[in-house]
């Protein structure tokens, strides 16, 4: 594919049946029932992070509407707590629609790729 920088992924630029087997595994993960279960957490992270943010003039951007889709994201992902901010960095790095080599572009991709397998192979171990 012209102008691509790192592997191929799956649910961007796959075909069948490929990507039909890993948006099984993706619908599995964001089904409306276990986002139905998130719920009450998801709630408590939404007031948590407004109880968090600090008064006066406030970057609610920043503060807010960032935070709450990467920690929304990356849990049921099984990305722990203290790696959601790693997790955002990768994500920004290879969707940004901002100026970066692609050197910086791959290096973001593959350790984000290598984590994520990472935790795929645990899980996989765990029987999940």
């Amino acid at each position: 594919m012209a102008g691509q920088f790192g592997p191929q992924l799956v649910l961007l630029q796959d075909g069948p049946p490929r990507h039909t087997h890993f948006r099984h595994l993706v619908n599995q993960t964001f089904s409306f029932k276990r986002t139905e279960e998130l719920s009450p957490w998801i709630t408590q992270v939404a007031h948590d992070l407004l109880d968090t943010m600090p008064c006066g003039d406030v970057v609610v951007t920043e503060s807010y509407t960032v935070s709450l889709p990467v920690k929304v994201i990356a849990r049921p992902l099984g990305i722990p707590g203290e790696e959601y901010m790693t997790f955002k960095q990768w994500s920004d790095a290879f969707l940004s629609v901002k100026p970066l080599s692609n050197d910086a572009r791959t290096t973001h991709l593959q350790k984000m790729v290598a984590y994520v397998g990472k935790l795929a192979a645990v899980r996989h171990e765990q029987g999940a």
